[in-house]
Formats: structure tokens, sequence, C-alpha cells
């Protein structure tokens, strides 16, 4: 199921990266069973998801009727229930479930597929990059679509997101394998091609996982402790340092030099972290953000915000507990072994950067796409917890004498 999982991935990303919804939860339909013969189930995350859902049936009840979240009305329950979250849990964790019991040489499959598709999608974005979307250009007004190029670069843009997650399980991967030259193209058409479609996000979440990378491969357990700190104070405090940097007439200045979508990002900050200090420990409701147009475009574009805005202070907590939790097990994938703590920690880091500057909290694909990329990390601890092929046994003798 997860080397499905891995040879759809590069397609489900060049064409439509909502698709990952649907991607992974066939496969966590499949997991499913794992839950009663799973030999330990990360507990601990479970309850701490499953309080932040109890806690969203609470927040915002007593809002204003504009901004209530819970009580929107029936037309509204799928989108703001909080059992909508229950669901998420129980369908998207089998996946790293599954992927954690695998034998290595289930394993060592899908990994390999993970990395040749990533590469290849790779090799896609740097066309894409140079030739300004031309691919999925022709593909779009082949199927009927509007001849937009404007559409078809942030398309093409937000393909680079996918690669930006998939970038760290395949590097691990390429990285035991000493394919250079393939781990090269990766990181080129990674950051390249979101540097030629101005998609500035994913760049800087790939320079801030760099640097957690090697903060960890040099440091170990302390380094991942460290990251896990520094994440957690951040979702802690993140209205505080809005606040902060508009009285130090930081986002002022920010926002004159600022191109428009970033400009706007700032508006949206500082009106997001004003609601918050109107409503700081219950938070407006769930889902919430949708309700404050023209201000906010369907969310604060700030997953830190965006849960203080909604959920509150309770609700900011829990989540900042949640991300200690997952930079702490992913240092822990394999505590043998520095390389893969630290690419775990790394796909971390771009999942939550990523999510602090582009994408709703709850959006079910980004969800998902989170589920998959921690089934990937552990697909790839398993086959680098593996001994090493003869071939690779011999390169490293030969490298040692």
């Amino acid at each position: 199921m997860l080397t499905g999982a891995a040879i759809l991935a590069p397609a489900v990303a060049w064409l439509s990266p909502l698709g990952f919804l649907p991607l992974a939860g066939v496969a966590g339909l499949l997991c499913i069973h794992l839950w009663w013969r799973a030999p330990s189930p990360p507990w601990t995350l479970v309850g701490l998801l499953v309080a932040l859902a109890v806690w969203a049936a609470v927040a915002g009840v007593g809002s204003p009727p504009r901004e209530a979240g819970l009580l929107a009305g029936f037309a509204d329950l799928g989108r703001r229930s909080p059992l909508k979250l229950l669901l998420e849990v129980l369908l998207f964790l089998p996946l790293a479930l599954a992927a954690r019991g695998l034998d290595p040489r289930s394993a060592e499959r899908a990994a390999r597929v993970l990395a040749v598709g990533a590469v290849a999608l790779a090799v896609v974005l740097l066309i894409e990059g140079v030739s300004g979307a031309a691919l999925y250009r022709a593909f779009a007004v082949a199927i009927g679509e509007a001849d937009r190029p404007d559409l078809m670069q942030r398309h093409a843009a937000q393909t680079g997101y996918v690669l930006a997650l998939m970038y760290w399980p395949a590097a691990a991967f390429l990285l035991r394998e000493r394919h250079k030259r393939m781990l090269a193209v990766l990181t080129a058409g990674a950051v390249v091609p979101a540097v030629l479609l101005h998609a500035a996000a994913p760049v800087l979440a790939l320079v801030l996982s760099a640097a957690a990378f090697a903060l960890v491969r040099a440091t170990g357990r302390a380094g991942a402790t460290v990251l896990a700190i520094s994440i957690g104070l951040f979702v802690a405090v993140a209205p505080l340092i809005v606040h902060l940097a508009a009285l130090a007439g930081l986002a002022d200045a920010a926002r004159a030099g600022a191109p428009a979508s970033w400009a706007a990002r700032l508006d949206m900050w500082t009106f997001a972290a004003e609601r918050v200090s109107e409503r700081p420990f219950f938070g407006w409701g769930l889902d919430a953000s949708r309700t404050f147009r023209p201000n906010l475009i369907l969310h604060p574009h700030d997953g830190p915000l965006q849960i203080w805005l909604e959920l509150g202070a309770a609700g900011a907590a829990l989540a900042a507990l949640f991300w200690v939790w997952i930079v702490r097990a992913a240092g822990d994938v394999l505590p043998g072994d520095r390389t893969m703590g630290a690419a775990a920690c790394a796909a971390v880091v771009v999942y939550f950067v990523i999510g602090a500057l582009s994408f709703g909290v709850w959006q079910e694909w980004w969800v998902a796409l989170g589920a998959l990329t921690a089934a990937w990390i552990l697909t790839v601890g398993r086959v680098r917890a593996a001994p090493l092929p003869p071939r690779l046994r011999r390169e490293v003798l030969e490298t040692v004498r």
C-alpha cells in the first residue's frame, strides 16, 4: 500500500496537490486494521489529538453569531465539526503504523519508489521553472482549462510544496545508497524552480530545515530537544511575536518593501493577533477564521496564529505539546543513526514552516500530506535500520581503507 502511494505521489503532486486527501484516505482505510494489531500505537500523540478535538468542541461557544465556530449550523457541520478531527486521527495515523511495521524488503521497495519518484518530479519542476510552467500549461489547455499563464505558474509552484516534503525522506534514502548525482538533481529540483516561480515559502522551509538537519546531525538528541522546544515556544507565543513586531515598527517596515502577497500576509497576521487579544482563552471557534472576511482570506496563512485565533490559549498549549512530541519522536526515529533522525526532524521543519506561511491548519489535503510524510520518513527509517547490501558494504570498507 505504501509503495502504491509512493508511485502515485509525484503524479498527484503535479496534477492536483488536493488529490492527496483521497490518496491518503484510501491508504489509511486499507491500513485501519493496524489500530488493533499494532504492538504499541502512539497513545500520547493520540491523547493530544483527541484532547485538541474535544477542546475544539468547547472553544467558541458563546461567540457572537457571526464568528461562532461550533454552532454555525448544520450546513457547515462537515467543515466545522470537531468530529472531523477525530476521523482524521482514526484514518491517517494507521499510515504511520503501517510504515513502522514494514518488513525490510517492502520498506526498501517503497523507499526506492519514493526516491525515484521524487527525483523524477524534481526534473519535471526544473523544466517547469525554466519554461514558465509550459508542461502543465499544455496539459491544462488540452483538457479545456483557460489559458492563464499566471495560474499555471502558481500551480507549478504549489507542486514545489509537495516536493519539499518529499525531499528529506528521499534524501535520507539516497544518502544511504550513495546516489550523489540523484541527490544533486533532487536538491536542484526542490530549490531552483521555487526561486524561478517566486515561491518563497518552500525555499525558506528548505533552508531552515537544512539548518535543523545540521543541528541534529551534529548533536543528536540534544539538538532534537532544542528544536522541539523552539518550535513549541514559537507556537505558544505567536501572537506576542506579531504584537511586538508591530510595536517596534518592524511590520510596517517589512510591509513597505514586501511583494503584494507578503504584504497581504502581514496584514492578516496583524489582524489575527488583534482578534486573539479579544478572546485569548476560548478563541472564536473551530474554523472561525473563514468568517472574518475580507480581513482574512479563509485563514490567517499562519498555523500557530490560526490555532490561537480559533481555539485560544488552551488550544495553542495542546498544539505546542503536539509539535514538541512530533519533533522528539522524529529525533528518535532511529536513535543510532543521526542522519536519519536529522532528516526526520528536517522534514518536520519543512511541514511546520510551510504551514506557518501558506496553508490552513485544518485543510484536509494538507493534513493528509503530513501523514504521508510521516509514513515516508518511517519507511526510510526501516530501510536504514537494515544491514547494508553487499555492494554498499564493499564501498564503505574501501572508503575506510
